[in-house]
């Protein structure tokens, strides 16, 4: 099962990337032929449905300023993360977050 990172600063991302990129170079051997799989369609209307359900749940636990995303991704300014009303919806969203990647 992989796991979604929130990054709530650049810092934070820079750094959660240059871990992927090194896992991903480290673990490249156990991958299937041709690398990992790429999501269907009706998979990635899934994954962006449930990341939608998150959107709404951080706003409704005060974290107002945090975007639907698109199938263009999200579109959210990394400061915002920051703020205690994001930290605190962010434990209480969580769950929605991980569901998006099982």
């Amino acid at each position: 099962m992989r796991q979604v990172v929130l990054a709530t600063s650049l810092a934070a991302l820079g750094l959660a990337v240059a871990k992927a990129a090194a896992a991903e170079r480290d673990c490249k051997s156990l991958l299937p032929k041709g690398g990992l799989p790429v999501p269907t369609a009706a998979q990635n209307a899934r994954m962006i449905a449930q990341m939608v359900r998150w959107a709404a749940c951080m706003r409704a636990h005060g974290a107002t300023n945090v975007p639907d995303p698109t199938s263009q991704g999200e579109r959210m300014n990394p400061s915002i993360g920051n703020s205690p009303q994001f930290k605190s919806a962010e434990k209480s969203c969580r769950h929605l977050m991980l569901a998006t990647v099982r």
